[in-house]
């Protein structure tokens, strides 16, 4: 790739950055690391769930993804903190079955959502209660829900009594990580939020406080990629944990990457290695062009 391109693409992502940079203080994403306030009302409701055996929490997409990548991080097991991602009628039938509804002292369960499509979804799924088990799940369950003011989820937890948290509007379910939708599970793990979020602060502050671009490690990421795409020379980014622990950390990095840069025709596809052929075997899941080198970066 010619310096040309790749310093084209540099600036650009500097305007990238000014553009970002005024966004503080409108841009909800950007606050969510500083703030404080939605920690306590996470650690109270988390506070509540003492004493269970079994966490299961319930999402689609990133909302749940993000909380599952956090799960590398864990530092207690009880209680026991488990994620369900996909509405399998027959997967969930065994998952209920496990599960003892009728001792509170031993079960709790949340939702998490975060677009009013997907609360269909969640209502679907509540529906399949019979009489008998919502009864049950009244009494037996304390849903912490995420949703919106007014949906059919947040209808759902009023008519059961249920607690709900209040959770930003701007922020959509793959970014959700470090909002209530990752932190109480992330509490309930016995992760140190507080430590979470400030990381998080340390590199957005690091990378809006950078006076060139190629101070900025991200700009530096985005304007290679950029760059090598615009030359059609990126199908593929390859994403190579090694650590174990780091195979869900894959799954969302997969997923952000993939929703929020492949649009309209764009963008490269995220191959996440680890998990899909291992250390001994790369070549196998990165794909190649007849003839030519693998158009991939990793």
């Amino acid at each position: 790739m010619p310096r040309a391109d790749y310093d084209k693409a540099l600036a650009d992502a500097g305007r990238a950055l000014d553009w970002l940079r005024g966004q503080r203080g409108s841009l909800e994403l950007l606050g969510i690391p500083s703030r404080k306030d939605d920690l306590k009302d996470a650690a109270k409701l988390a506070a509540g769930v003492k004493g269970m055996k079994t966490v299961a929490v319930l999402g689609i997409g990133g909302s749940s993804l993000g909380g599952q990548a956090l799960t590398a991080l864990r530092r207690k097991t009880s209680p026991w903190v488990e994620f369900h991602d996909n509405p399998d009628p027959f997967s969930w039938d065994v998952a209920l079955k496990r599960f003892d509804l009728q001792k509170d002292a031993f079960h709790r369960h949340f939702e998490i959502r975060r677009h009013r499509r997907d609360l269909d979804a969640g209502a679907d799924r509540h529906r399949g209660f019979d009489q008998g088990r919502r009864e049950i799940a009244q009494e037996a369950f304390h849903h912490h829900h995420r949703a919106q003011e007014r949906s059919a989820l947040a209808d759902f937890a009023d008519s059961i009594g249920a607690p709900k948290l209040a959770h930003p509007e701007g922020v959509g379910g793959r970014y959700s990580v470090l909002t209530v939708v990752g932190v109480l599970p992330a509490i309930l793990m016995g992760i140190d939020v507080k430590k979470l979020r400030g990381g998080a602060q340390a590199i957005l502050d690091a990378t809006l406080s950078a006076n060139n671009p190629a101070d900025a490690p991200a700009a530096m990421g985005a304007a290679l990629h950029q760059a090598l795409a615009a030359e059609g020379k990126l199908a593929t980014t390859i994403l190579w944990p090694y650590a174990d622990k780091l195979k869900v950390f894959g799954g969302w990095w997969r997923q952000l990457w993939a929703e929020s840069l492949g649009k309209d025709g764009k963008g490269s596809t995220p191959v996440s290695v680890l998990g899909s052929g291992g250390p001994a075997q790369p070549t196998a899941t990165v794909p190649r062009r007849a003839g030519q080198r693998p158009c991939s970066l990793w």
